[in-house]
């Protein structure tokens, strides 16, 4: 009985494995990364039409297709034989600024593949502390005033280390209307 259920969870896992990694757009993200580790590997061949029909109206693909094969020598000068990963061309990207405004398109095609969600765990955690913030006593907070805490509630060790002092200091010292109301955030000695 249970070997039949251990088969029979093995087959939904591996079903849907392959169901969400064989998605038409993720073929696409994968010919994307394929060409960029082509390029910078020296076996460019071209664009695939389709990353040119997804991102049509996004890039130049002149000059995209210009840069690419050039991008070999910069990996070369960086002294590496064989990129393996996206992440090694952007080290090499982040070390040589000029980099950036040579390969200008290839640095377009980077950030673009560098901010496609793999998951949407993040976005699932933000609608879960929205839920936590936006309570029923809060239920009138204006949407901007919503955004704001919400930043600060995802991102907690960022503001951590913040100095409130300071920040209460910059406030009050901003308007001269402020300082009778807030009076001055002299530092404790």
């Amino acid at each position: 009985m249970y070997r039949q259920q251990y088969f029979e969870v093995l087959e939904i896992i591996t079903g849907e494995l392959s169901r969400r990694f064989n998605q038409d757009k993720l073929g696409v993200i994968k010919k994307l990364e394929l060409m960029l580790l082509s390029a910078a590997n020296g076996e460019f061949k071209g664009i695939p039409e389709t990353v040119k029909d997804l991102y049509k109206g996004d890039f130049d693909f002149g000059a995209l297709k210009r840069q690419l094969p050039m991008l070999q020598d910069t990996v070369r000068s960086a002294k590496i034989k064989r990129v393996t990963s996206v992440k090694t061309i952007c080290d090499i990207f982040n070390s040589q600024m000029v980099c950036k405004q040579l390969f200008s398109k290839v640095h377009k095609v980077l950030c673009l593949y560098l901010t496609i969600p793999v998951t949407s765990a993040t976005a699932e955690r933000t609608f879960s502390i929205l839920r936590r913030l936006k309570t029923y006593l809060r239920g009138t907070m204006a949407q901007k005033r919503l955004n704001n805490v919400l930043l600060l509630n995802i991102h907690k060790d960022l503001t951590e280390g913040l100095n409130l002092q300071e920040i209460a200091q910059q406030f009050a010292t901003v308007n001269e209307r402020r300082v009778p109301f807030f009076g001055s955030f002299k530092k404790n000695e």
